[in-house]
């Protein structure tokens, strides 16, 4: 009986969406993250309509963190966890990311910028050091959110252009 259970509960099991530092993204409502977590809230993404808050690195234990930033969509579920960390953590970060989750892209030069995109659900996870900055990004944000924001910004971009082209 238990090997029945566990067999029907391992397809739910295996495609959860990753929850950095205790983050379920795409899942974790507002009002939990609320009761979880002292934060700053920043106001609302204009690109998910939802709230965004800022966490105190330090009440997060994991070495080199600088600054975590979480985004909530319209419907008040958290769509992203944003991430600063200490450039020299790449390669360990990039490790346990590869152990836990599906490695879609990377490039990892010897010198130069790196990057590496993972996936895992409905989430997408982007590692990316710039070459000459110290410090790196890492976020998970939700497929759907991606999506959203870059058709929002490529509208943005394309209303830009036709401005500039208009004045000439």
């Amino acid at each position: 009986m238990r090997c029945i259970i566990a067999f029907l509960l391992a397809p739910l099991i295996c495609f959860a969406n990753p929850a950095p530092f205790g983050l379920a993204v795409g899942e974790m409502t507002l009002k939990e993250f609320k009761e979880k977590y002292q934060s700053q809230c920043e106001g609302i993404n204009k690109w998910s309509l939802g709230q965004m808050f800022s966490l105190s690195p330090k009440s997060i234990n994991f070495e080199g963190l600088k600054s975590v930033d979480v985004i909530f969509d319209h419907n008040e579920i958290l769509v992203a966890v944003l991430t600063r960390l200490n450039k020299q953590k790449f390669d360990s970060v990039f490790n346990m990311l590869e152990s836990k989750y599906k490695l879609i892209d990377k490039t990892i030069p010897f010198v130069g910028t790196k990057s590496a995109c993972f996936s895992e659900g409905d989430v997408q996870i982007d590692l990316d050091a710039e070459h000459l900055s110290a410090e790196m990004n890492m976020n998970y944000i939700t497929k759907k959110f991606m999506h959203s924001y870059k058709n929002q910004s490529a509208e943005v971009a394309k209303r830009a252009r036709l401005v500039e082209a208009s004045q000439l």
